[in-house]
């Protein structure tokens, strides 16, 4: 053993050098020890570990495949409990009413109500749970003895399998398949008994047994005696009236031998409005004897009536007909207010409606029935669809026409024609956002509308920048050509010619044909024999009259001035008014929503006054009231400031949302 300082051989037990007198503790860590200390490098450890692994594996490996198998059938447990929670997941959906109609089945306006129902649910648990959430808010089903239900699809096809395959159906394969979310599933629960009726499946317990003696002479026809003249004609064994046949003689309908009525074979081309808007509460109506007649076709005028065909062209009229029952018979519609659109529209798919009265109902968005009732409402549920319809069935700035969606067809079209007339005829509501020359070419015809009109009415369509655009050009023709701003514009609407200083106006005539008239054309088509009745009317009578309704149905803050009608007692009520005289000039262009807020138009209703009275409200209690049916506006008498009024009307006015009727 040597020394590791001197290198001379020292005694192995010995604790220092003989020769240098060094510690032997120094020498006892040699340099291979002191090597084996050092950290391994990466690669070293991968190495060192694979011998280790191989020699553990040759002595015996472990066998990890039950662990694994352990793993995925834990794995697999979690995933199936994950989908069975969601299974059960309480969703809601909608449940209406199926009810017979005469010998067809038909749904039930306003009927749908939500129910909670789970993901996996069958059709039995989806009706049970309907049949009980109609029967909770439904008195009349309750008043009913018992019975049994069906549940059924949209299209009257009882609940069992899912459309169009064979699997059972579950709420959650009903929602994939229609791809919705569950807030649009909507099914409907039925009469058995109903279903049954309107399925031929059995006889109509209701309908009465007729008498073979007595058969409607609208379809067969006994006549005796002179043929020269016909005997009475037993319609109904109430209602005698008598038929003239004589060709020689002219056939009218007379309700009065001053007044002359004309009979229309089509309920939509005749006006179903009389008279002018008037308040239904103060008509008075009595039951009124009519004279008719048979109305018959060119080819039959000379045949007697004993050699008519059963099936020929007659028109028959009840001899007396009740005029409360026919024009002013009262439906009670119930619309809500997050469906708005789609309900008035449904209602109006029926031409019957324009023979009736109606009385709006309307729900909030919490499921709950306002309170308010009458003309007010009418006017503001009215205003409030054309609202609507702005945003989702018209294209234009100020001036806005109908545009083409493949979910509106003739039917759908048809009825917002109804509405246009029910609004105009019966509350004076008329939508003056649709353009002038649109309405013009659907009412009049398009030849009517001259390329001034045409003009003018598409600088209100198109926006304003567009506007400013092409009043430019029209000032400044010089370089219109060269005007990369115009080329812009008219390229927007698919034009591409080089407009120039001659040009320019048929250029732009062109255009406002393409957009008022030609596009519109398939909805104007729809109006047109609905509207035709409005030529009878004055605002209607020609392209002149129409601009001038426009203009006096736009609503500016000096026409709401006019109608104001206030008598201030004493100094805080002067002062209350003249706060309010001073906020209506600073309105602007917003003076229509104060108008809708007020009186439930957005309009200046043709003859209508507005009412102002004063309260003493004061803190938290003192907020402006509206009575639209009034029209009436309670004006607190308690500012002390002008602006504590602005405050409180902007307020009321930007949350427009947030109106409800909860005054009777």
């Amino acid at each position: 053993m040597f020394c590791s300082h001197c290198g001379q051989e020292k005694d192995k037990n010995a604790n220092f050098c003989k020769s240098c007198g060094a510690s032997v503790s120094e020498n006892k860590s040699s340099p291979s020890s002191s090597t084996s200390q050092q950290p391994l490098s990466f690669k070293e450890y991968l190495e060192k570990k694979s011998e280790a692994g191989g020699s553990s594996s040759s002595a015996g490996s472990v066998d990890t495949s039950a662990f694994k198998n352990i793993k995925k059938r834990k794995k697999n447990e979690r995933l199936s409990q994950i989908k069975q929670e969601k299974k059960d997941e309480i969703v809601k959906i909608n449940i209406g009413i199926i009810e017979l109609d005469g010998k067809r089945l038909k749904i039930k306006r306003s009927s749908l109500l939500p129910i909670d129902v789970r993901k996996s649910d069958t059709s039995i648990l989806v009706k049970n749970a309907g049949v009980n959430k109609q029967l909770a808010h439904n008195q009349q089903l309750r008043n009913l003895e018992q019975t049994e239900w069906l549940l059924l699809y949209p299209d009257m096809d009882i609940v069992d399998k899912i459309p169009g395959s064979t699997e059972k159906f579950t709420v959650e394969k009903y929602k994939d398949e229609l791809g919705r979310p569950y807030s649009r599933v909507n099914l409907y629960i039925c009469n058995m008994l109903h279903f049954e009726v309107a399925n031929d499946l059995v006889d109509d317990p209701d309908a009465e047994t007729v008498d073979p003696v007595q058969v409607d002479t609208v379809e067969e026809y006994s006549m005796q005696g002179n043929p020269g003249k016909a005997n009475p004609v037993q319609a109904d064994p109430e209602e005698d009236f008598s038929v003239q046949a004589d060709p020689e003689e002219a056939y009218s309908v007379q309700a009065d031998p001053e007044e002359a009525y004309s009979v229309q074979a089509d309920p939509e081309e005749a006006d179903p409005f009389q008279a002018d808007p008037f308040p239904i509460e103060s008509a008075q109506i009595e039951p009124v004897q009519m004279q008719v007649e048979v109305v018959l076709s060119a080819d039959e005028t000379d045949l007697p009536l004993d050699q008519m065909e059963p099936d020929a062209d007659v028109i028959v009229q009840s001899a007396q007909v009740s005029l409360l029952e026919e024009q002013f018979h009262g439906l009670d519609l119930v619309i809500h207010r997050t469906t708005l659109l789609k309900d008035m529209i449904t209602a109006f798919s029926d031409p019957t409606i324009l023979k009736v009265t109606i009385f709006f109902k309307v729900v909030d968005a919490r499921g709950v029935i306002e309170e308010g009732e009458g003309r007010g409402v009418a006017r503001e549920v009215l205003t409030e669809f054309w609202h609507l319809f702005y945003q989702s069935l018209s294209v234009g700035a100020s001036a806005k026409v109908p545009t083409i969606r493949h979910d509106y067809q003739r039917q759908e079209w048809k009825a917002v024609a109804r509405i246009l007339l029910y609004g105009y005829c019966k509350e004076g509501v008329y939508p003056i956002a649709l353009s002038a020359a649109f309405v013009a070419c659907t009412v009049l015809g398009e030849d009517r509308v001259s390329s001034e009109v045409l003009v003018k009415s598409f600088m209100a369509y198109i926006a304003e920048d567009e506007r400013e655009v092409v009043d430019n050009c029209l000032k400044n023709r010089s370089q219109i050509d060269k005007n990369e701003d115009l080329l812009e514009v008219l390229g927007s609407y698919k034009c591409y010619r080089i407009p120039k200083e001659e040009n320019i106006e048929d250029i732009l005539c062109q255009l406002a044909h393409q957009e008022l008239i030609q596009r519109p054309r398939y909805v104007s088509n729809c109006w047109a024999t609905i509207l035709q009745s409005l030529k009878s009317r004055l605002p209607f009578q020609d392209m002149a009259s129409i601009l001038h309704f426009y203009e006096e149905l736009k609503p500016t803050a000096k026409k709401v001035l006019k109608i104001l009608d206030a008598s201030p007692e004493n100094e805080a009520q002067r002062n209350a008014f003249d706060h309010l005289v001073r906020y209506i000039k600073s309105l602007g262009g917003n003076v229509s929503a104060f108008l809708q807020f007020t009186t439930g138009a957005d309009i200046i209703v043709e003859g209508q006054k507005l009412k102002v009275t004063f309260t003493e409200l004061n803190g938290l209690q003192r907020r402006p009231v509206a009575h639209t049916c009034g029209p009436l506006l309670e004006l607190p008498c308690t500012y002390q400031y002008y602006n504590e009024l602005v405050e409180e009307f902007s307020s009321i006015l930007r949350e427009k949302s947030a109106w409800s009727f909860d005054i009777v």
